[in-house]
């Protein structure tokens, strides 16, 4: 299942829930054997008897026997703690492959090894309530573009928006200054409404030192439904 199938079968409902449902799937994927799976590798090797058949390996099979020897050597199994058989590396893969064909190991016994190894996976682990809005929501993904608010005699704006936002959010505040109102300053950030979520009234201070200064706005990450006005 895709991302946009996962997120069609949960159209409506709340993007929190959404996002929450999403890194919760998981699906089995090969990996290492280790931590605590040592042990069983441990104990999987004593209850088959497999050293003992990797010792008395027959010409076809002494090159597998050899590499398997190698890659469960007594000495790497008793540091458990760091050792690890990754079988999501080809070679390793190839590994055991090889050894099943020449009868070294079973196909049960490869099954196990692989269920070893096996662990689930996340699908979405990156996947953003922002992401999610995209899809359902494109147009609150753009900002809305500046919203100027002219010349301004104080240091204190209060933003009063109109509309629940997706997740808790910043709007982004720049300012420019001048001495006659001819000569500016770029815009520079300055300030920003932090945590903007419910619909409501929000306050934010900004720099004065008595230059002529303007003032515009826009949400750092959603467009936002709501006004400005310094106070």
């Amino acid at each position: 299942m895709s991302l946009i199938e996962a997120l069609e079968t949960m159209r409506g409902q709340p993007y929190r829930v959404i996002l929450d449902t999403l890194r919760q799937q998981t699906a089995p994927a090969i990996g290492k054997i280790r931590g605590d799976k040592i042990k069983l590798l441990q104990s999987f090797i004593g209850a088959t008897g497999l050293r003992a058949r990797l010792a008395n390996a027959t010409s076809e099979q002494a090159a597998a026997a050899s590499a398997i020897a190698e890659a469960i050597h007594p000495a790497y199994l008793a540091t458990e703690d760091t050792f690890s058989i990754n079988l999501a590396d080809p070679q390793v893969a190839g590994l055991l492959a090889g050894a099943a064909s020449v009868g070294l190991l079973t196909e049960p016994e490869v099954a196990f090894l692989n269920n070893l190894a096996t662990y689930q996976k996340p699908l979405w682990p990156d996947v953003t309530i922002r992401d999610i809005v995209a899809y359902f929501e494109p147009a609150l993904i753009a900002n809305g573009g500046w919203n100027v608010l002219g010349q301004v005699n104080t240091s204190r704006l209060m933003l009063q928006t109109t509309a629940l936002m997706p997740e808790p959010t910043a709007v982004r505040i720049e300012m420019r200054e001048s001495h006659d109102s001819e000569h500016w300053t770029a815009w520079r950030r300055v300030a920003h409404f932090m945590d903007v979520a419910d619909a409501g009234v929000y306050y934010q201070a900004i720099p004065n030192n008595g230059l002529k200064c303007e003032v515009r706005w826009r949400g750092e990450f959603y467009s936002v439904v709501g006004s400005v006005e310094a106070v």
